[in-house]
């Protein structure tokens, strides 16, 4: 229930009133007398004088932080000051710590107060306990409603507390006017990080911090931004307090804060801490930054930080105090809550003072819409405080979905995040003249975590990640080009590695080299074919896998296995090339063709979408093939008869753990680099060649995997 306080001009008319029929006795009784007219009765004698009535006696109980907060203290003594003006007597207590609640409540009703209100939320134990305790005395605390539903916060349990007719809560929605402080804040700031932390993690105090968190929120929603608020998350209910043994009274702290606040870019905090915030603001001062004071107009309170305080989210405290002891004088005693809010002026932003005219005239004005919308009922901070999911999204290379390989892999990972709840969106490529468009597009689109696919997207995702450090970029096959495009170390165009960028590489050279290894121990011909879509690292890597294992199964075996198509020592060989390598199946079968007719009975694409005409022109002739990035005998399951395994890369595990990495703050900065033992790489089931190959070929596939992910074995020794 809302209390509608009589108004101060009210209870001023009474009081005038009564002063001036006082007054006209007074004058009647000075003027000359009249002659008395003659006695024609015996006068009854005068009545005896009557004592005027004893002042009403209103006093206050102020929380630790005490008077000299320039906060929700002074605000107290301010009504209390008021109403003593209006001819009230009044007394107040301060607590130097919580011990000292009980005591000074009690020390108040026995110095004969008939309304006491205590200050702040931290002092409820003690001040339900007074009331049921004294229920002749009117109680009102400031920051605080009556706990109806008692401890266990579950009404109808056994200790629900009924509301008593001698309480009234002054409570106040300051995250209404919270809200509107943070759109200001995120539409005036440079850097685009807030900061706000609290004295200690009370509802009062995060109320401030909620509605931080909400006008931010609303503001990228309605501008597209990507302002942060560091110190705070409404959603978990999570953020920086100060905690220990003097939250509200240590300067020196709000200064430590500040500065660690503004070392992660912030150059605006909102503190909620009392006197400790006031140390907060000197710091902002010093450093040329800005502050947004808490409870009263601080650019009045602290008029040595004006030149910070932007404005301030103000509760009508003083107001509340002064409104409830004249209605407590008048017989009503409450029995209800009293809820300041925009709508009823019991919370306001505060005046901008030295900040008049700095900030534009929209934002004023969209601030001024967003208050009218607050007070309607139209826009709900609540509604803010929901976490927006983490927006992730893959650009793709051209072959595009439906490859069967990386670009699908790619999806899904995207998909498996979207499963756990990520908000998610995808770009595909035509051509290598759609890739910066396609990554803008996906910036342009919110995104904040962008998996680029492919190392031929190199050069727009260099760029991206450089023009765009609030992004987290990450790139699969491709580490950071730190060497420059001359690839040499400590020349002129040397790339430093950003924060935010990952590179997702494979070293999928070892799991072909598996590959390689089983082909040639499998092989009848004793020739294996391989080709690449184009001469890139990312697909020679395979290439170079199975020259090694062919060489390293020579060698173990005395044997003379050929591979057609790839001389990695030379590094030359066979490539679609073209305006299409990647996805022309009619020229995969045409190479196969080429290499069966040489005498290959086992081939290697590594061509995407052309690859995998070759694997079905192979089955067509009763032969064999080894997929590629994927396990492919699942992404082809009508070639699984000449799929014997495939040369595996992790990459939806890859992708969906980025995401979750850069979702959870870490932003990049490093490559990951997946191989046999991590298992970032694999070589894939047999499926339906399970069976078919030779008990000791296995076990030496087996043997050499342990090896490799030992390092006893490297590829780079099988090169030469």
């Amino acid at each position: 229930m809302t209390t509608k306080f009589r108004s101060t001009a009210s209870f001023l008319a009474s009081r005038v009133f009564a002063i001036g029929t006082t007054a006209m006795l007074v004058l009647a009784a000075c003027a000359p007398a009249a002659p008395p007219p003659a006695p024609t009765d015996v006068p009854a004698p005068a009545a005896a004088e009557v004592a005027a009535p004893a002042a009403y006696k209103a006093c206050v109980a102020f929380d630790t932080g005490g008077l000299g907060d320039k906060g929700f203290n002074d605000l107290a003594m301010k009504g209390l000051d008021d109403a003593k003006a209006l001819g009230y007597d009044t007394a107040f207590a301060e607590a130097q710590g919580a011990t000292d609640y009980a005591g000074n409540i009690q020390r108040l009703i026995d110095e004969g107060c008939q309304t006491i209100v205590t200050v702040g939320f931290t002092q409820g134990e003690a001040t339900v306990a007074a009331t049921l305790a004294n229920p002749e005395i009117n109680f009102g605390q400031v920051d605080a409603t009556w706990p109806e539903a008692g401890a266990d916060f579950t009404p109808g349990t056994a200790d629900d507390l009924p509301f008593p007719p001698n309480f009234t809560g002054l409570d106040f929605q300051i995250d209404q006017a919270s809200m509107l402080a943070g759109y200001l804040a995120a539409g005036f700031s440079k850097t685009g990080k807030i900061g706000t932390y609290g004295g200690a993690q009370f509802p009062g105090v995060t109320r401030f911090m909620d509605g931080m968190y909400a006008g931010i929120k609303y503001y990228n929603e309605k501008n597209k931004a990507k302002v942060k608020l560091l110190g705070w998350d409404a959603a978990k209910q999570t953020g920086t307090f100060v905690g220990g043994d003097n939250p509200w009274g240590d300067p020196a702290k709000g200064e430590q804060l500040a500065q660690t606040f503004m070392d992660q870019g912030a150059d605006i905090v909102h503190p909620v801490a009392g006197g400790t915030g006031n140390g907060t603001i000197k710091a902002m001062l010093a450093a040329g930054k800005y502050a947004i004071g808490v409870d009263t107009d601080q650019a009045v309170s602290l008029p040595d930080y004006t030149g910070a305080l932007m404005t301030s989210a103000q509760k009508a405290i003083d107001v509340a105090v002064l409104d409830l002891i004249k209605k407590n004088d008048g017989g009503d005693t409450g029995g209800e809550n009293y809820i300041g809010t925009l709508a009823n002026g019991g919370v306001a932003l505060a005046p901008f003072h030295d900040f008049e005219g700095k900030f534009a005239a929209d934002l004023v004005a969209a601030v001024d819409a967003l208050k009218a919308d607050i007070a309607s009922g139209k826009v709900k901070v609540s509604d803010y405080m929901t976490a927006t999911a983490y927006k992730a999204c893959v650009a793709f290379d051209t072959g595009g979905l439906g490859d069967k390989g990386f670009n699908d892999l790619a999806m899904k990972g995207l998909d498996d995040a979207k499963a756990l709840g990520y908000d998610t969106a995808f770009a595909e490529a035509q051509g290598a003249t759609d890739y910066a468009g396609n990554i803008q597009r996906l910036i342009d689109e919110g995104c904040q975590t962008i998996v680029t696919v492919g190392f031929t997207q190199g050069e727009a995702t260099v760029a991206a990640t450089l023009a765009n450090p609030e992004i987290n970029f990450g790139q699969v096959d491709a580490t950071w080009p730190e060497a420059g495009a001359d690839f040499t170390p400590g020349t002129a165009d040397d790339l430093p590695f950003p924060p935010n960028f990952t590179g997702l590489d494979f070293q999928i050279d070892q799991a072909s080299m598996l590959a390689g290894y089983l082909a040639a121990g499998f092989s009848k011909t004793g020739k294996i074919g391989t080709y690449g879509g184009a001469q890139f690292p990312g697909v020679t890597r395979f290439m170079d896998g199975m020259y090694a294992g062919i060489k390293y199964y020579n060698e173990k075996n005395k044997a003379k296995v050929k591979l057609l198509g790839w001389d990695a020592a030379k590094q030359t060989g066979t490539f679609v090339g073209g305006d299409n390598p990647w996805g022309d199946p009619a020229k995969g079968e045409q190479l196969a063709q080429t290499f069966m007719d040489q005498g290959a009975d086992i081939v290697h694409p590594v061509a995407g979408g052309t690859g995998n005409g070759t694997i079905k022109a192979m089955l067509a002739a009763g032969k064999y093939a080894i997929g590629v990035d994927t396990d492919q005998a699942v992404s082809l399951p009508d070639y699984t008869g000449a799929l014997m395994t495939s040369a595996q890369k992790a990459i939806d595990v890859a992708v969906s753990d980025l995401i979750k990495k850069n979702d959870g703050g870490d932003a990049g900065g490093e490559n990951y680099i997946g191989t046999l033992a991590n298992g970032g790489v694999v070589l894939a089931p047999f499926h339906d060649f399970e069976g078919k190959f030779a008990a000791d070929l296995v076990a030496a596939v087996d043997a050499l995997k342990a090896d490799i992910s030992s390092g006893k074995v490297k590829v780079a020794d099988y090169l030469k």
